[in-house]
């Protein structure tokens, strides 16, 4: 399984969302470890392997109002690491 430390999520959240959840502006965010993928097809009459683009996303969810947002980790320079 493929996971993200959350700490570092929470430091790049606290960076670029300086005023917080971007609706209640609170700043106590529930991060998800597990990293999903969004698969993109290149074709969309096929789901050929090779005709797919991946997006690697965690989950974020405010504790306060519930928003609940994907995070593209391509765009962050968040490590992952594999959990053996």
């Amino acid at each position: 399984m493929i996971k993200v430390d959350p700490q570092k999520v929470i430091q790049h959240l606290q960076k670029k969302w300086k005023s917080g959840c971007p609706y209640c502006q609170e700043s106590d965010f529930g991060i998800e470890h597990c990293l999903y993928n969004l698969t993109q097809a290149k074709d969309p009459t096929t789901l050929k392997k090779d005709d797919l683009n991946y997006v690697p996303v965690i989950l974020i969810s405010c504790k306060n109002c519930g928003n609940t947002t994907l995070l593209n980790l391509s765009l962050t320079g968040i490590e992952v690491f594999s959990e053996s």
